[in-house]
């Protein structure tokens, strides 16, 4: 009997137990099979998310079918994510400062990006068009970027996960419109009024005016990428030689040091970014998702239960536990979601206690993220209460 309980203490405990990533998303992968009957996994603090086990079946649907099931998000729902994303804002702004309350005493570089954060807006799930609910209902990612207006979208099904699905997710977000290839690019300001005194048939003002969204008076965009193309079209209502923010060089930019690395490694067989658009390379995706990780780090407790790290595996990638067959690096240049999983977002200190792990080994390309060298910092950031990851 005594041997039996003390297996089965083993077991129950085999989550604190280790510190090996791959382990950690078996674990999850193997709880998800066992519940493939449930299409949908609810959270303790009654949220849910879509059941990795279940996403080929859910594929299987067809886009139209996933299209009219999706839940339309609530004002609740909505108020809640609109309130999570300005405190993501706040607090990467608060992390790049690290303790300094005078931005003026930071570096021109660190200014630059907390600039950048701030003029980021989080679009209403209503001004989404059709087609990009419809790659919602068929894509594994939770929230896009677009630099020709400085947003982000969160698709509807996210507005019900769990807290801490939601801030890694808008952390991922925010940390494009500071990522290093992003950030060399310069950003423009366009006037609604500026846009609005050309001719109704210049081809400057059909490409930019359907980017203003609600009572915009103003529209942000970052030159990269096709927007650098067409913002050629509006030289003659805004000057390219005086940018709203400009860029920083690769080199100059506080946290390369990621990329470098990563890069170093090969960690993930990176393929080389369009310099087009750097919204097609995998280098920018890893960041982000360090980036989105070093923000769940600050912003929940210590520990996570066995269930919230399940929810946290499975939310963030219904793909993950698919089979190796089907993961491989996306067109728009995202690595397989287990290998971003284990190469990237528990990479991060911090991430790793989170799930049991006593004593991680030090990442030597994310300890630049290293919370616990930093600086008590000026304001303290929100945190989740239990029950509520």
């Amino acid at each position: 009997m005594g041997v039996l309980l003390f297996l089965w203490l083993i077991s129950s405990n085999s989550w604190s137990q280790t510190c090996d990533p791959e382990k950690i998303v078996q674990d999850a992968c193997a709880y998800f099979e066992k519940n493939k009957h449930l299409k949908m996994i609810k959270t303790s603090s009654g949220h849910q998310y879509i059941n990795p086990a279940a996403f080929d079946e859910m594929l299987n649907v067809g886009p139209e079918k996933i299209f009219a099931d999706l839940p339309r998000p609530s004002e609740h729902q909505i108020k809640r994510v609109k309130a999570i994303f300005q405190s993501a804002q706040d607090s990467l702004i608060e992390k790049i400062k690290n303790g300094i309350k005078n931005e003026d005493h930071l570096s021109t570089e660190k200014q630059n990006l907390i600039a950048r954060i701030r003029l980021l807006k989080l679009l209403p799930p209503e001004d989404m068009t059709r087609e990009q609910v419809m790659e919602c209902a068929t894509s594994k990612d939770g929230a896009f970027f677009l630099s020709v207006n400085l947003s982000i979208t969160v698709c509807p099904l996210v507005y019900q996960y769990p807290e801490a699905l939601i801030q890694f997710s808008l952390g991922h977000e925010i940390g494009h419109v500071f990522d290093p290839c992003m950030s060399q690019y310069p950003i423009y300001e366009i006037q609604q009024s500026s846009l609005s005194s050309l001719p109704e048939d210049h081809p400057g003002r059909n490409d930019w005016a359907r980017f203003f969204v609600e009572d915009d008076t103003s529209l942000h965009l970052v030159a990269q990428g096709s927007a650098n193309e067409k913002i050629q079209t509006v030289s003659d209502v805004i000057d390219l030689k005086k940018p709203k923010i400009k860029g920083i060089p690769v080199a100059k930019h506080p946290y390369r040091s990621i990329n470098q690395c990563f890069k170093k490694e090969n960690r993930f067989q990176f393929v080389q970014p369009d310099p087009k658009d750097c919204q097609q390379s995998t280098h920018n995706e890893v960041f982000c998702d360090t980036i989105g990780a070093w923000h769940v780090v600050d912003v929940s407790r210590s520990d996570w239960s066995p269930s919230e790290r399940r929810d946290f595996i499975g939310g963030l990638f219904p793909d993950i536990c698919r089979s190796s067959q089907f993961q491989k690096i996306s067109e728009h240049g995202h690595p397989p979601s287990r290998v971003r999983m284990q190469k990237a977002i528990l990479s991060v200190p911090g991430m790793l206690e989170k799930f049991g792990c006593k004593k991680p080994k030090v990442d030597t390309c994310t300890q630049i993220l290293d919370l616990t060298q930093r600086q008590k910092r000026s304001t303290k950031p929100p945190s989740l209460d239990k029950g509520q990851l």
